[in-house]
């Protein structure tokens, strides 16, 4: 791999304690646009991990978010020593569905690594996997949904679909693809809204419509590296590809380029 373990580290990182209240961290995430944060005690012990989609899933099911720690939402996750190679962290993050792995020290907290540390090693184009198209790794579309989902709906019909994402259109017409992370977003906005009784702190649509016409998109010819550098400047998991006349053809996921970095390192 053109990278070593440690230029993939983010060292000292972001994190919470689980005393928190769920109402401030979920505020805090949604103003950073994080998808999971590292968890620990006062000791920089790592107590788990705070996911974005289990938070929001955490005050939905409570019905309340301001008078809930962070203790009662965590995703449990098992660190990993600074020692670990970075295809053994890979392995990881794909095999247990992890957004993130923290690294450890003398089990204390020292840095925490993402897949979107492994997509940009993608896009600095210097892996194998960088150089090849879109149009070979796409997934086409045969079915789509209709754009008068609510989020509640859209999450559901997304957790129902094989690759995690929800295409959408009108009629006969396919309008695009929304990825698994813009609609996370749009879903923690509009229950915050709902349980805190005021607006979120980021301006995300909630309309299924306007996400999918939002959606990024890459033409057929764009290469692996490029759909990563999109997938990072636009925080999204899945990119539309779609031709000249805004045809859209299909799709490419994170998990696509993923594996595929898997094998070039």
């Amino acid at each position: 791999m053109t990278a070593e373990l440690a230029t993939l580290i983010t060292y000292n990182p972001f994190s919470f304690t689980g005393d928190l209240p769920l109402a401030q961290v979920w505020t805090t995430m949604l103003q950073m646009g994080l998808d999971a944060v590292p968890v620990r005690d006062d000791s920089q012990n790592v107590a788990g991990i705070a996911s974005h989609r289990q938070l929001c899933n955490r005050a939905n099911d409570l019905g309340v978010a301001e008078t809930v720690t962070l203790a009662a939402c965590l995703t449990s996750t098992q660190h990993r020593e600074a020692n670990i190679s970075p295809g053994e962290i890979l392995d990881l993050l794909l095999t247990h569905d992890l957004p993130i792995l923290p690294i450890v020290e003398s089990e204390r907290l020292v840095g925490v690594i993402s897949r979107l540390d492994f997509l940009r090693e993608l896009s600095f184009h210097e892996l194998p996997s960088s150089g090849k198209l879109a149009v070979d790794t796409l997934h086409k579309i045969e079915d789509w949904h209709e754009t008068d989902l609510d989020c509640d709906e859209a999450i559901a019909e997304q957790e129902r679909s094989v690759n995690g994402v929800l295409c959408v259109g009108q009629g006969d017409m396919l309008i695009g693809v929304v990825s698994p992370k813009a609609l996370n977003r749009a879903w923690s906005c509009w229950h915050f809204k709902r349980l805190m009784r005021r607006d979120p702190p980021a301006d995300e649509p909630t309309s299924i419509s306007k996400l999918a016409r939002m959606a990024p998109t890459a033409s057929p010819g764009a290469s692996l590296g490029d759909i990563a550098t999109i997938m990072l400047e636009e925080n999204v998991d899945a990119v539309t590809v779609g031709n000249a006349t805004r045809r859209v053809l299909g799709y490419v996921t994170a998990l696509d380029l993923l594996q595929l970095i898997r094998n070039d390192i």
